[in-house]
């Protein structure tokens, strides 16, 4: 018997304990998914040594459990057999959640984010028809996304909240995307260049003096500004996630986790 060494033989290579190994599944909205077949695919998952689960209970449009505040859908928390050992259940509360509800986008649409052009994702999203997202520095968008992150804070089955989509819309999108949205994206552009509402304009020339478009239509030439201006792009987000969003989550003892796109 040949017992040499192959020389991509990795049996050597030193392992990570299995408790510091986390293997996590996304799990998206099946509302026709019968019990006994979450059964299964939880077995699947358990052989698989996968330690959690995150469901998608809410999916921006529907709350697929008992929401005071959002159209919802079936009750997944309660029909679903979520039994995976040490499983850590998370759910989805996402930066465009109230512009995907007609009725809500209806009454509000100042609330939705606005690109360089002046075009809002209201009525003209880009890229797809529901990339419409809310515009992150509003203190009523980030009141009702902190209000939506305490609902679900309140719900004993989940253990902690993903925040999905708690973005802008994408200023560059991955190479490999280019071709399926027939676009060049070697810089950041005015039609996905986001965060020109009046309010968050004139948010930002209370600080600087200047009206943030003017940056980006190159009408002046500052790289400190444009820095600035990025940087307050940027802002929005992570202080709707520090001041609002985690502090209502850990308030229930609830941990978080986001999604993170590696583009401005």
């Amino acid at each position: 018997m040949n017992t040499k060494r192959l020389p991509y033989d990795q049996s050597e290579r030193p392992r990570p304990p299995a408790t510091v190994l986390k293997n996590w599944v996304w799990v998206t909205v099946d509302t026709n998914r019968r019990p006994d077949e979450w059964r299964r695919l939880f077995g699947r998952m358990r052989e698989n040594n996968v330690t959690a689960v995150l469901p998608e209970i809410y999916d921006g449009r529907h709350a697929y459990f008992p929401s005071r505040r959002l159209p919802s859908g079936p009750d997944l928390l309660r029909s679903c057999p979520w039994h995976l050992p040490r499983a850590w259940r998370f759910t989805r509360g996402c930066g465009r959640c109230s512009c995907l509800i007609p009725e809500i986008l209806a009454k509000h649409r100042d609330g939705c984010n606005v690109n360089a052009l002046g075009e809002s994702a209201a009525n003209k999203p880009t890229y797809v028809d529901d990339y419409k997202f809310q515009n992150p520095v509003r203190p009523e968008v980030r009141e009702w996304v902190q209000e939506t992150v305490t609902e679900l804070g309140a719900i004993p089955q989940l253990t902690g909240i993903r925040l999905d989509y708690i973005q802008h819309p994408d200023a560059i999108l991955p190479r490999g995307l280019w071709k399926k949205y027939n676009i060049v994206q070697d810089k950041v552009y005015p039609p996905y260049d986001y965060a020109y509402s009046q309010y968050e304009r004139a948010q930002f020339k209370k600080l600087h003096g200047i009206d943030p478009r003017r940056i980006a239509r190159r009408e002046v030439d500052d790289p400190e500004l444009e820095k600035a201006w990025f940087q307050f792009q940027l802002d929005m987000v992570v202080d709707l996630v520090n001041k609002y969003l985690a502090p209502a989550a850990h308030a229930r003892d609830k941990m978080v986790t986001a999604a993170v796109f590696p583009g401005p």
